[in-house]
């Protein structure tokens, strides 16, 4: 949002779970940055071959706990998910985690660790080509939402330009 604001960035892509989406939306609007909602989807998670739930059909909160939890590092919005609790078990409560900003690290990590990424549908081509498998996290509610943001009541040319590219890429 900051830098759609200041004008570094013409467009902002970002996927945002339901719990942080209220403060997305709020800072969104105080700050006269429009959005739109491009797709919604359930929350996904995704594992690789040495993950014990690697060949399950079904994920469940349970099947993570004793794994390694991956993620990027959280913002002041992201820090709400740690208040998620599904299937009676809170965020708080994995006790191996790892903090990675650099994605294909995190790729790398997954291939070769018993570890897991809480993330959406987006992502699946890109894993699945890593060998990663995506899987909808059973006995939750929470969606993810792919979200643009622009300054202004129209996006210029060249953002349209981009957000429909990513599109086509993404959503198709």
């Amino acid at each position: 949002l900051e830098h759609v604001q200041g004008g570094v960035s013409d467009l902002g892509i970002a996927v945002i779970n339901d719990i942080e989406f209220p403060a997305v939306q709020s800072a969104a609007i105080s700050k006269n940055i429009h959005y739109e909602i491009l797709d919604t989807c359930p929350l996904y998670v995704h594992v690789g071959q040495k993950h014990p739930a690697f060949d399950k059909e079904e994920i469940y909160m349970q099947d993570l706990m004793y794994s390694t939890y991956m993620h990027i590092p959280f913002d002041r919005f992201s820090k709400a998910r740690m208040e998620i609790v599904i299937d009676g078990i809170s965020m708080k409560e994995f006790k191996q985690t790892i903090v990675v900003d650099h994605y294909n690290l995190m790729i790398f990590l997954m291939q070769n660790l018993d570890s897991f990424v809480f993330g959406n549908k987006w992502q699946q081509q890109t894993l699945a080509r890593a060998g990663i498998r995506s899987k909808i996290l059973m006995n939750t509610e929470i969606r993810m939402h792919l979200v643009v943001f622009y300054k202004g009541k129209r996006m210029s040319e060249e953002a349209e330009k981009v957000r429909d590219l990513f599109c086509e890429q993404y959503l198709n």
